[in-house]
């Protein structure tokens, strides 16, 4: 007994701490926000700073990212080569709507940077990425991929009533998601880069159709005008994200994280990819406020914004935010009308704000 009583002396403290940090792991996992990306990866570089952000997040469990726009496949393809290198397959693919590689006349000879159609599949558009993914096959990857993207989003959506759905492309995914399943767009909380209010590209120029809202404007105004179904809508429009860039010293920051860090390891690969194939030949520049290389500064971190409302804490409070009923016009802007729905739009940074995200997205 004497024996006995000193194995339970030593076998309890044990047995409590094994269960606290069961119980801490569990928890942690419980508390991390269930997270969906619905991304057009490829054509720009926001995309890839909004996932790695994302990954790298404590606060939230990215469950599932869907390609929109164009060459879905091809973009999810490009998708699993990043998170392969990143080591993160245990998130799932879905494979968004492709839709018509519509890009101006002449566009298609530009299909992915090159100036020729090498490396498109079928001719529709990646982008200037997509020689980042070289060979890669989505048979390639070892985690799930959805071919039905839109469905893999309901199924995950059925699962949790929490789900927070993170826009940052087109809204064909989004409008489909709608009328396929009506009834579980009341359990996800919908936070897009979308659209312009008062203010347009670089948060300084008049009010301008935003790409993702002018890219399917019947698809947009389908979201908008039901935006009442979600739990929640809010938008990052140009007003709040359309000038956001690290430059000098927090982008040299950047690039110290990059030579130890497979995350940031990969957003500069991509990048280096993206200029190359793109930008360095004048062709899909996206608008800054900086000059920007991979040397000198990031490209405008549009689609961050988002990210980082749901994934840093208090980010709400970072904001002027006002709620609004917006609808979308033929052209593709944005107009406040009764018949639209009601929508959180940030519409300003309150003081220090700035500063808070830089310092977050660095960490």
């Amino acid at each position: 007994n004497t024996q006995f009583g000193r194995f339970l002396q030593i076998l309890l403290p044990c047995l409590k701490m094994w269960l606290l940090a069961v119980a801490c792991c569990t928890w942690s996992a419980m508390a991390a926000i269930p997270v969906v990306i619905d991304s057009d990866l490829g054509q720009d570089m926001d995309d890839v700073w909004n996932i790695g952000y994302l990954l790298s997040s404590k606060e939230v469990d990215v469950r599932l990212i869907v390609t929109s726009s164009r060459c879905t496949r091809g973009k999810a393809e490009l998708l699993a080569r990043y998170l392969t290198d990143v080591g993160r397959a245990d998130v799932s693919i879905g494979v968004g709507i492709p839709t018509s590689p519509v890009f101006g006349k002449g566009g298609e000879h530009w299909c992915n940077g090159t100036g020729r159609e090498t490396g498109c599949s079928e001719g529709f558009f990646v982008g200037p990425a997509a020689p980042y993914a070289q060979s890669f096959q989505l048979t390639n990857y070892s985690g799930q991929v959805h071919l039905d993207g839109v469905k893999a989003i309901a199924d995950l959506a059925s699962e949790r009533t929490d789900v927070r759905l993170i826009a940052i492309g087109a809204f064909t995914n989004l409008a489909a998601l709608q009328s396929r399943f009506p009834g579980i767009l009341g359990s996800m909380h919908l936070i897009a880069m979308a659209g312009s209010i008062n203010l347009g590209w670089r948060a300084a120029e008049p009010q301008t159709a935003e790409y993702n809202v002018k890219t399917d404007t019947a698809a947009s105004r389908s979201v908008f005008r039901g935006a009442s179904s979600w739990r929640s809508f809010t938008i990052a429009p140009l007003d709040t994200c359309g000038d956001l860039q690290l430059t000098g010293v927090d982008f040299q920051k950047f690039l110290g994280a990059a030579k130890s860090g497979a995350v940031a390891f990969s957003i500069l690969r991509q990048y280096e990819v993206w200029y190359a194939s793109g930008c360095a030949h004048h062709v899909y520049c996206s608008p800054a406020v900086y000059e920007y290389t991979p040397t000198l500064a990031s490209t405008t971190l549009f689609d961050v914004q988002p990210a980082y409302m749901v994934a840093a804490p208090g980010a709400f409070s970072h904001f002027l935010v006002e709620t609004m009923q917006l609808d979308v016009n033929g052209t593709g802007f944005l107009v406040k009308s009764s018949s639209g729905g009601l929508v959180n739009v940030t519409t300003a940074w309150l003081p220090g704000g700035r500063e808070k995200f830089y310092r977050e997205i660095l960490e």
